[in-house]
Formats: structure tokens, C-alpha cells, sequence
């Protein structure tokens, strides 16, 4: 999974380099879900995270990386939709912290 993340974010690092909220494009967005997904991944792996949430959080991850290829001007609109939960099921997790405010500039 690391190797996927880090091939993605090579390949998309040349197509925008956000330095403005204005600025951000979908494939920015597409790295910082997939390198989300990975962390998500890991702490479920480490056993620290619960299957239900796990499974919230990843379909929150997937429905966002659909909507961002079908209709990028969506995207932030849909996932602020559930956004709230998934942000408060990755609180307790000192792991997945870094990526709250991360999502939320992102969403703002």
C-alpha cells in the first residue's frame, strides 16, 4: 500500500502545486485521501481501530475519490456530508490526528 501511495503521489505531484485554498485542485485531493486511506488502513491493522469504524471511514475515502473523478465540483459539498463522523471516530487515534485539520483545509 505504501508503494501505491508514494508511485500516486510522484505521478500527481507535477499536476498542481496548491499554495491557496482557491488553488486546490482534485488530484491534491486524491493524494491526501489515498495517504488518508493508508493511515486508516494501518491503524486497523495495528488492531487499534474497530471494524464498523473502519469500514465508515474507507467508504467515506471511496465515495469521495468517486465523486472527485465523475464530478470534481462536487466533491467538497458531498464530503462534508459525513465528514463530521468520520472526523470524530479518527480523534481518539494520535496516528490519524495530523489528519483532521489536513481534511478540514481542505474542506473549508
Amino acid at each position: 500500500m505504501k508503494i501505491v501511495v508514494l508511485v500516486l503521489a510522484v505521478l500527481l505531484s507535477g499536476c498542481a502545486t496548491a499554495t491557496s485554498r482557491a488553488r486546490v485542485q482534485p488530484s491534491d485531493v486524491v493524494v491526501e485521501l489515498v495517504q488518508f486511506h493508508g493511515a486508516v488502513a494501518e491503524q486497523y491493522q495495528q488492531g487499534g481501530m474497530e471494524l464498523e469504524h473502519y469500514n465508515v471511514v474507507v467508504a467515506w475515502i471511496g465515495n469521495e475519490l468517486r465523486v472527485l473523478q465523475s464530478n470534481p465540483q462536487q466533491w467538497e459539498g458531498q464530503a462534508r456530508l459525513q465528514w463530521p463522523r468520520v472526523r470524530s471516530i479518527i480523534v481518539p487515534f494520535e496516528a490519524l490526528a495530523p489528519w483532521g485539520p489536513r481534511l478540514d483545509a481542505l474542506l473549508q
